[in-house]
């Protein structure tokens, strides 16, 4: 099957996604920016585009490629702000081809003018690939999208399997982690995070209990200093794999109040349940992969503030593995970089058959 794949921005964690997508079909990504950490294992299917702006809506000159390559599925991402969705519905009955979008849903239960926009150019695709089920519930429900299908949004990942408490224990007095139970938060710093806010929750729970400590990993431009703090942990931005597997051994739980991604499927797979908050600092404040977390299942999604500290400064060791057993069972039932990758190509094939 002959895809095109229009991305603004190619980050480095679809690598895998991509290569393996390579090898069933024959595939282009035409794209705009890209990680430099980003590159497929043959380049023959990835040719970056010029593109420009227009009142912060961004237009890719993709029609060249159109012509010769004539695709039979186009999919690209279904947002208002990405102007070539426009060309691609004018050129759609002269090439051809299915058109197929990329969404993360409706957040919001009232609809703004630019969700309403994007729900418009949802329901006129051939088809629509959304992250997670539960969005793909949302959307065949409450707006009635049609032929609508999930990839279960992951990371690549191998089996990781738990590490003995002698091990551990080893691991954490050669790394001078003194706290009995701790957390950890993996990220960059940016305001979506709310590092201010981090840093507040990580103060009380240790003040309820001094038991518990936090292991950060990650650097950016709103990250707090955090040294004048004995249980908070700080080891920057880590690019060994290896030795981020050790600091993932040494904790009981992922801690991020403020806006999940990816990051969970990382801590699920390393059997740690994920703590938050339900609404964050601003309403709605996590990505798509925040339901993954099933309550007191794979982690605990506190309705307050007050409600996380309570609940984290109290917790048993025993809970937290209860927990994160199933989360890593979670991991590997369904968020495989084969299980989207799956997923994707029996929609795309389902969506061209129509």
């Amino acid at each position: 099957m002959n895809i095109l794949i229009i991305q603004p921005l190619v980050p480095h964690y679809r690598q895998s996604f991509f290569d393996r997508l390579c090898n069933r079909s024959d595939l282009l990504i035409l794209f705009g920016r890209n990680d430099k950490s980003f590159k497929l294992s043959t380049q023959d299917h990835m040719k970056k585009v010029k593109s420009f702006f227009v009142a912060g809506a961004e237009f890719f000159c993709i029609y060249d490629d159109l012509k010769k390559r004539r695709p039979d599925v186009v999919i690209t991402y279904g947002e208002v702000k990405q102007l070539s969705n426009i060309l691609l519905f004018i050129l759609k009955p002269f090439f051809k081809y299915k058109l197929v979008f990329w969404s993360h849903g409706f957040k919001y239960k009232k609809m703004n003018l630019i969700d309403k926009l994007r729900l418009f150019q949802l329901k006129r695709a051939d088809g629509v690939l959304f992250y997670t089920e539960a969005c793909r519930r949302d959307a065949e429900e409450r707006f009635g999208v049609k032929n609508a299908f999930h990839l279960n949004n992951t990371l690549d990942f191998g089996v990781v399997l738990p590490v003995p408490e002698e091990e551990k224990e080893i691991n954490k007095k050669k790394y001078n982690i003194r706290t009995k139970i701790n957390g950890i938060f993996i990220s960059r710093f940016t305001p979506l995070k709310a590092p201010e806010l981090l840093l507040k929750l990580m103060l009380e729970i240790h003040k309820k209990n001094s038991d518990i400590g936090f292991i950060i990993v990650g650097d950016g431009p709103c990250k707090p200093d955090f040294s004048s703090y004995d249980f908070i942990y700080d080891f920057g931005r880590v690019y060994d794999e290896a030795f981020k597997a050790i600091l993932f051994g040494m904790v009981d739980f992922s801690f991020m109040p403020n806006g999940i991604g990816l990051s969970i499927v990382e801590g699920f797979i390393h059997g740690l349940p994920m703590a938050t908050l339900k609404n964050g600092v601003s309403g709605v404040a996590h990505g798509v992969e925040v339901l993954y977390l099933e309550k007191n299942v794979t982690g605990v999604i506190a309705d307050s503030e007050s409600d996380l500290v309570d609940y984290l400064s109290d917790v048993s060791t025993e809970e937290l593995q209860r927990m994160g057993n199933n989360a890593r069972m979670f991991a590997l039932n369904n968020l495989s970089m084969d299980n989207m990758v799956n997923n994707f190509c029996h929609a795309v094939e389902k969506i061209k058959r129509l």
